[in-house]
């Protein structure tokens, strides 16, 4: 196993370089000499191998004089690594799908009891930092204090990039924060998480910067809620994810806005903010009880702006519980400079 987010996941060793062997009477952590200590504090359940070249050199070693033969998951070894693992001649590699991320979509209650002081600490983060703007502030000084604000009450790090788009910026779903100053009656989407216990969250609001929002604004951020709504109602276990994506969808498509939609609805989050089931027209992942999934309708009009609203959801025997304990209503910055 060679990928962060699963060796972490097994064993709690949360070091950038360190390859898991499990099986065969063996239960290795390859990791490099900077990592010796760390290694045998975090992840006390495995023999800890440091490498004095390469890790395929280490592994070569522990499994000789025998010919071994190791499953591994395609989709976290790149080519860089493949070139490395073959160099092994004692090992035949097979591939054996992803085992570990099928296992970790699934939470249990101490993962799912991290991802919610994850949310929580970032909804209070955004509601403080919300009244704090100010007209003539830019998206990268807003971003700035989410995760500065973040940081100093606990978080370990951001779950990704903060969002931060301005006006005609929102209409990027990903739009990266810049030197764009907000001005009064602006709409901004706001979409930043952060980590807590080594969980993450994810969340998007939209808000507009000290006065009202225009008419247009209000009746598309009453579609995209209604989606985002109506998705959340529609989860249950044993769904195909497929159809979550379909339900929201077809809201904004009724309201004349499923053109502007163009983004898969959500997404798995745990260890990783992007993990498996993912929500798309094209997923083939079903719905089970412990997933904990975003639901993110948004609608961009290029030129003009977005706005995009995303809760998390946890996949219960009942159906979706919503998470988030901030409502989704537009939120009002503090006011002008």
């Amino acid at each position: 196993m060679t990928a962060p987010a699963s060796v972490r996941y097994l064993s709690g060793f949360t070091g950038s370089n360190g390859w898991l062997l499990i099986g065969g009477g063996l239960n290795l952590l390859l990791t490099d000499a900077r990592y010796r200590q760390q290694a045998a504090v975090e992840a006390p359940g495995y023999r800890v191998v440091v490498a004095s070249g390469s890790l395929v050199g280490a592994l070569e070693q522990e499994l000789a004089p025998e010919v071994g033969r190791i499953g591994f998951d395609p989709g976290s070894v790149s080519y860089a690594v493949w070139q490395q693992l073959t160099q092994a001649p004692s090992v035949e590699w097979v591939a054996a799908g992803d085992v570990v991320t099928a296992i970790r979509s699934a939470k249990d209650s101490v993962e799912i009891t991290a991802i919610r002081s994850a949310l929580i600490l970032a909804e209070s983060v955004l509601v403080d930092v919300v009244n704090e703007i100010r007209e003539g502030m830019t998206e990268l000084q807003i971003a700035a204090r989410l995760d500065y604000e973040c940081r100093t009450r606990g978080a370990s790090a951001m779950a990704f990039d903060t969002i931060v788009a301005a006006g005609a910026n929102g209409a990027l779903p990903h739009a990266r924060p810049g030197d764009s100053q907000v001005r009064a009656g602006d709409l901004l989407v706001v979409d930043f998480g952060c980590v807590v216990d080594g969980y993450c969250s994810d969340i998007t609001r939209a808000v507009v910067v000290g006065s009202d929002v225009d008419d247009e604004w209000l009746e598309i951020h009453a579609a995209v809620d209604e989606a985002r709504a109506a998705a959340i109602a529609s989860i249950s276990p044993g769904l195909a994810a497929t159809d979550v994506d379909r339900v929201a969808r077809e809201c904004l498509t009724e309201r004349g806005l499923g053109e502007y939609f163009s983004h898969s609805l959500g997404h798995g989050v745990g260890i990783e903010v992007h993990e498996s089931p993912r929500l798309s027209a094209t997923s083939k992942d079903v719905l089970a009880a412990g997933m904990v999934v975003t639901v993110e309708p948004g609608v961009y009009l290029t030129g003009r702006g977005g706005l995009r609203l995303e809760d998390m959801v946890l996949v219960t025997e009942r159906g979706g519980e919503r998470l988030n304990g901030l409502e989704t209503a537009i939120l009002t910055s503090g006011g002008a400079a």
